[in-house]
């Protein structure tokens, strides 16, 4: 029994070895794509933040303005807030994203 335990101890080593290697890929590549989605929710979430808090500039200070003067005026802070805080994101998404929150709030008023 001793000699067929010293013939597969070194075969068994070796796969040990493998299993290893392969679960540590495996985890450092899950790491990665989680890393990566944490990453962009984050960065979604700033960027809806900037939006609403725009927005909600916009709709108390600017009274006087209309709808596209209030919009204008949510743009310009939201892209300056993102931009302050290093956030690349085009003129569409935080048009989106203003849109997204004068949605919510007027779902919000409605309810």
């Amino acid at each position: 029994m001793d000699i067929v335990w010293e013939a597969i101890r070194p075969f068994l080593a070796d796969l040990a070895k493998e299993l290893i290697t392969v679960v540590v890929s495996l985890l450092l590549v899950f790491w990665g794509v989680a890393k990566t989605k944490i990453i962009a929710h984050i960065k979604n979430e700033q960027i809806r933040k900037a939006a609403a808090e725009g927005f909600a500039l916009a709709e108390k200070r600017f009274t006087q303005l209309s709808g596209e003067g209030k919009f204008n005026q949510a743009f310009v802070y939201t892209s300056k807030k993102l931009g302050d805080a290093k956030i690349k994101v085009t003129p569409e998404e935080i048009k989106a994203a203003i849109e997204k929150a004068v949605v919510d709030y007027n779902w919000n008023k409605a309810s």
